[in-house]
């Protein structure tokens, strides 16, 4: 069992040379796993990871590369920011079993190098099952197909309550596999602070990255309150609307703020 609560990632680097044997197990710039692992992360930052490979060698998975079937690994309020890699320019799955639930996802880089790299820039799949929910894909680029989700060899991904860039190519492909769209998907601006803080912005309050302040915005992000409102919000601050936001800082201390949901006044009949 490994679990991983309230870590930074951030800078790591791998680069493969032409005498590097084999090409799967190349990945994982952050982070990889493989054997019979159950895997949680939450609460974690993972920035400027970075796997680069000569002509020929493959180098999946930026941030965090799973490479077996038996392994099953949760991410939950967790950012990713700029990392990259030949394909799965963010998380790589291979036949592992994985859920993203409140996630932010932006800047992920899918590298074209060679055939059949270049895809997948927030995700690539192949093989195993993906659930996504109340999170954000947004912003990632992919060379050759699939800049916020590529699906093959049979994966199976599930996503619901979630903001992407497209739904559609280039921004969705699958290959061989199925992409299951519930409900409360939006595909619109999330309105993030800015490129490095991804906090919501607010009319009525978000927190700064830098000063750690509650600062107010000219706009709204359309991800506050857009989450699934069977879930909880957690540990939110009032005014919440009494839905979670989408993305890492849903249900928690640094959620951005909404125009509903104050306590209000309250009448007493006899």
């Amino acid at each position: 069992v490994l679990s991983v609560r309230d870590c930074t990632f951030d800078d790591n680097r791998i680069a493969r040379s032409p005498l590097d044997g084999g090409t799967a197990r190349g990945g994982g710039g952050a982070v990889y796993i493989e054997g019979d692992v159950i895997a949680t992360f939450t609460g974690c930052v993972f920035t400027d990871n970075e796997i680069t490979a000569a002509t020929g060698r493959e180098s999946p998975g930026g941030a965090i590369m799973v490479y077996d079937g038996n392994v099953t690994m949760t991410v939950s309020r967790t950012v990713f920011n700029n990392n990259a890699a030949t394909h799965g320019g963010t998380i790589y799955i291979e036949d592992g079993v994985a859920t993203i639930e409140n996630c932010t996802i932006t800047r992920g880089l899918a590298r074209d190098g060679t055939a059949g790299t270049g895809q997948g820039g927030a995700i690539r799949v192949n093989g195993g099952t993906v659930t996504i929910h109340n999170s954000i894909l947004w912003s990632n680029n992919a060379d050759s197909a699939g800049s916020e989700l590529y699906v093959t060899n049979s994966g199976l991904v599930t996503i619901d309550y979630s903001l992407l860039t497209g739904t559609n190519s280039p921004h969705v492909a699958v290959d061989s596999g199925a992409v299951n769209w519930g409900s409360g998907i939006l595909v619109t601006d999330p309105l993030f602070a800015s490129s490095t803080d991804l906090h919501l912005q607010s009319i009525f309050g978000r927190v700064d990255e830098l000063t750690q302040t509650i600062v107010q915005d000219d706009e709204q992000s359309p991800a506050i309150d857009a989450g699934d409102p069977l879930d909880d919000v957690g540990d939110e601050p009032k005014p919440n609307g009494f839905l979670i936001n989408l993305g890492a800082y849903g249900g928690t201390h640094e959620a951005s703020l909404s125009s509903f949901g104050t306590a209000g006044s309250q009448l007493l009949f006899r």
